[in-house]
């Protein structure tokens, strides 16, 4: 007797599913249970640089409400160990940030954006995405208060 048919497409629809979920219904609510709100400014759209005056001009800030957990003690020493020497001598705090608003909003953040939180913004000095699959789960994010 030949073996049943295999419900390959049934396994590949729940495969891409798991990743949006993980990030959604766990990663996202962890961090917010544990973490605290922040913003995450994206200051690039509409920026140029203007050849004839030589002046940067600005153009409009987005905002995005991200949460967010600062990393202490053990924990931060470990995961600033995944960035550079230069990184690591300037950052002021290493902080994991959920991606389920900014998934949602479609932005991937950049560095030399700003994170604000606590009531101090931060500039974004380097990201590392947690991205299995391709699907952007969390950031670990070190920072430099400015």
């Amino acid at each position: 007797a030949a073996p049943p048919p295999r419900n390959v497409a049934g396994r590949l629809g729940a495969r891409m599913t798991f990743y949006p979920n993980l990030r959604d219904n766990v990663a996202g609510p962890l961090i917010k249970q544990f973490g605290q709100p922040g913003t995450y400014k994206d200051n690039s759209d509409g920026r140029f640089y203007n050849n004839a005056t030589g002046v940067v001009h600005a153009g409009v800030t987005n905002a995005y409400p991200v949460y967010l957990l600062e990393l202490r003690g053990k924990n931060r020493e470990l995961r600033a160990q995944e960035f550079s020497e230069e990184v690591r001598a300037n950052l002021s705090a290493i902080v994991l940030v959920d991606a389920v608003a900014l998934a949602a909003a479609g932005v991937s953040p950049s560095v030399d954006e700003t994170l604000t939180y606590g009531g101090l913004d931060y500039k974004i000095l380097a990201i590392k995405a947690l991205s299995p699959g391709g699907v952007e789960v969390l950031y670990t994010m070190a920072v430099q208060h400015v």
